[in-house]
């Protein structure tokens, strides 16, 4: 393990996004440091700069540099602390065959911006000569990664932060992305022997691999072999889990599946001539939370023609203007989209992957399981009283009912004691500005 602290730059703003990206030409094959930028969400204005916060940081690892590959994606740990990815320990510009010759690294990036590497032998059968997608974690100690290739020995990969002694195989098939929703574990790939697969399991033991089970069959739109990550979101107060899924499907637009009785149904999929979207259909990844009583995407996009001539890359923000059930891509129902920002060949930058920056600053020294945040909420005996506890850091909520009207907002430096007495009798859901949700009955 090594760490590497940039202490000339400010932590990371809780609530912002952080964009990995690469610089280099438009050759196939060839590997490109990875770097980050962090980003705010407010209003773009005139200048997609001006959305950019301090200075971009190198993650001194990297990654493929094909402009619509899915190498180089990005997530936020379930707890909330840790941006974690994968690379290669490799100088900027290596060849694609001397670069998946290199160690392997899992890297994971607290608020304080210190970038801390597991370094893998370069030898190690489980990523050697493979390319790597995606990593997840639920508290940045267990690390799943996703490779390319369909083998008893690569798929999803679980490793231990700290410890390169050992892999353990999950998921044997080819794995674009990984991701952690609520509780949900969520794999999208290529099995060796079939189209593409929803692959979902429980998250709750941070150190142990989820139980794989598969996703209720969908109604795909055509080219379902590009399927390449997923935003959940729990958004109904009677339906269990996660409810409301996008799915990200290179060539095609962002799928969008509700999920009444247990079953996921297909609702609707944006195409290339959406206005909202629209252009050269490319996306890479996507991410998502609740605002303002809507689910909001953030999502990569490659826009215009192929590179070189016209290539530009799009951090798009979407805001959903439907109902959980409702069709996304019919007038009346289109999403408000704003580009964010823009990297463009000029630049010779490619946004790759987004997320959200980590909430809380945590020792370099301890890889000990870190507490998870966990949003608990309670009334008192006389119902008259909302008790929400955030592990005692400050917090702000907002309560809805069951008709997404907002009915109460409060914030507090510390656990919180909300007064419910002026509602009325039934169900409510609670949602933190970081973006976890509980419900509760009055």
């Amino acid at each position: 393990m090594v760490s590497c602290a940039f202490a000339a730059h400010s932590q990371f703003t809780s609530g912002n996004l952080v964009v990995s990206y690469n610089v280099g030409n438009t050759s196939a094959g060839i590997y490109r440091t990875l770097s980050l930028q962090e980003f705010t969400t407010g209003t773009t204005g005139t200048l997609n700069s001006a959305m950019a916060v301090g200075a971009a940081i190198s993650t001194a690892r990297i990654t493929d540099d094909r402009r619509f590959a899915w190498e180089g994606q990005i997530n936020t740990s379930a707890d909330g602390k840790y941006i974690v990815l994968a690379g290669r320990d490799a100088a900027d510009g290596t060849a694609a065959a001397a670069a998946r010759a290199a160690s392997l690294s899992v890297v994971r990036i607290p608020k304080a911006k210190v970038i801390e590497y597991t370094d893998f032998p370069a030898a190690s059968t489980a990523f050697n000569a493979n390319s790597t997608r995606s990593a997840t974690s639920v508290n940045g100690n267990t690390i799943f990664v996703s490779t390319a290739l369909s083998t008893a020995d690569t798929g999803i990969r679980v490793v231990t932060f700290g410890d390169n002694t050992a892999t353990n195989s999950y998921l044997a098939s080819q794995t674009r992305s990984v991701s952690i929703w609520g509780n949900e574990f969520v794999a999208m790939g290529v099995p060796a022997s079939g189209p593409a697969s929803f692959i979902t399991g429980v998250a709750t033991a941070p150190d142990t691999a989820p139980t794989e089970t598969a996703f209720p069959v969908l109604t795909l739109p055509a080219v379902n072999d590009n399927l390449i990550g997923a935003v959940l979101f729990d958004v109904d107060l009677v339906e269990a889990g996660n409810d409301l899924m996008y799915v990200v499907q290179r060539n095609k637009g962002i799928n969008k599946y509700s999920k009444t009785g247990g079953v996921w149904t297909f609702i609707s999929s944006t195409t290339p001539g959406d206005a909202y979207i629209g252009g050269f259909i490319g996306f890479v990844e996507m991410t998502g939370r609740v605002e303002g009583g809507k689910p909001v995407l953030y999502a990569i996009k490659s826009d215009g023609a192929a590179a070189p001539a016209g290539f530009k890359s799009n951090l798009y923000q979407i805001i959903v203007n439907t109902l959980r059930t409702g069709d996304w891509n019919i007038a009346g129902g289109f999403p408000t989209q704003t580009v964010i920002a823009t990297a463009t060949e000029g630049t010779a930058q490619t946004f790759r992957g987004v997320t959200f920056a980590p909430i809380a600053t945590l020792s370099t020294n301890s890889f000990d399981q870190q507490k998870a945040k966990v949003l608990l909420v309670y009334p008192s005996p006389d119902k008259t009283v909302l008790n929400v506890s955030n592990n005692n850091e400050a917090i702000s909520v907002d309560v809805y009912n069951v008709l997404g009207q907002k009915v109460l907002s409060s914030k507090s430096q510390g656990d919180l004691r909300l007064n419910i007495s002026g509602l009325n009798a039934g169900f409510y859901i609670v949602r933190a500005s970081s973006g976890e949700t509980a419900r509760f009955v009055k």
